[in-house]
């Protein structure tokens, strides 16, 4: 044997070992929805901030990512809650993300078996199969879903403090959701003939830069993914921020605890770090800390009140 042979069957020896050890780590599966810019977003490659925020837990966790990614459905009489459980259940990933941390949401499923969502992968029967549902446990949340007010042409240099000082503006909300249910029953309807009424998708967006709304109630992200789209849009987020809003973090089946501690521990060191608003910037997110309490309290009427 010669004197290089020898040396690549030592370097070989050497590597073999790491290279198995790499082979029996296994993959950290976190199931993400696949359309929700900046947040989560399948195409390309997959990009936004909670793939983002998950693949630096897989690090800190030492080990390689994978993402499950599933669709909701937009019909409202649909149960997320149930279906991201269903997928839990199922195997299809160790982890959620971007869940929101509520108590209704981590409520025991009213049922004990649920239908899986819309998957990447997944097969016809795989739609029409029963689950048998699990519990489900929250990390730490690791940012908050915030309520924002966006500002059109027509209220260019709008900035408020309370919704009274919104009395007299035409202003846009999408129907059925929980900005429609603040600005209508705001002090016994006070806003109420000041709101139109648009469908869930651009429209309210489309209406303030045409001029037929002032200012809007939505979600900062959905904001942040429109600007992300139409760079060129004269919209501005406005600094007010109501006061209801939602942690968001990863949800596991019960008997995942110990793999929650870790993440946990991950997501800790990521706060400590300032990482995640570093991660929010990168992905054109509005970051919002969370903050206490963890879980969310149900909404109660008076909350809807808050200004």
């Amino acid at each position: 044997m010669t004197r290089r042979a020898a040396a690549l069957l030592l370097g070989l020896a050497v590597l073999l070992p790491s290279l198995a050890a790499a082979a029996e780590t296994p993959a950290l599966t976190i199931c993400l929805e696949e359309n929700v810019p900046p947040l989560s977003l399948r195409r390309g490659g997959g990009s936004g901030f909670d793939l983002d925020v998950a693949r630096a837990v897989a690090d800190r966790l030492g080990r390689p990512l994978a993402v499950q990614w599933f669709e909701t459905e937009a019909d409202p009489d649909s149960s997320p809650a149930r279906h991201l459980n269903a997928l839990l259940a199922d195997g299809r990933c160790d982890l959620v993300g971007g869940y929101p941390l509520t108590e209704r949401r981590l409520e025991p499923p009213a049922s004990p078996r649920g239908r899986l969502p819309d998957f990447a992968g997944a097969r016809p029967e795989d739609r029409r199969r029963w689950v048998t549902l699990g519990r489900l446990i929250p990390t730490q949340p690791y940012r908050r879903d915030t309520l924002a007010l966006v500002v059109g042409p027509a209220a260019a240099g709008l900035e408020i403090q309370h919704l009274a000082e919104l009395r007299g503006r035409r202003l846009g909300v999408e129907e059925r959701t929980f900005a429609d249910a603040i600005l209508t029953s705001y002090r016994d309807g006070m806003l109420l003939g000041e709101v139109t009424h648009v469908p869930a998708g651009p429209a309210l967006f489309e209406g303030l830069e045409r001029g037929e709304t002032e200012a809007a109630l939505v979600e900062a992200h959905r904001f942040d993914a429109w600007r992300a789209a139409h760079p060129e849009t004269p919209l501005r987020l406005a600094a007010y921020r109501h006061p209801l809003g939602f942690n968001i973090g990863f949800v596991a089946l019960s008997t995942a605890a110990p793999l929650v501690a870790q993440v946990d521990a991950a997501l800790d060191a990521l706060l400590a770090a300032g990482s995640l608003p570093r991660l929010a910037a990168a992905t054109g997110l509005t970051y919002a800390p969370p903050q206490p309490p963890a879980i969310g309290a149900p909404i109660r009427r008076a909350m809807l009140q808050e200004d």
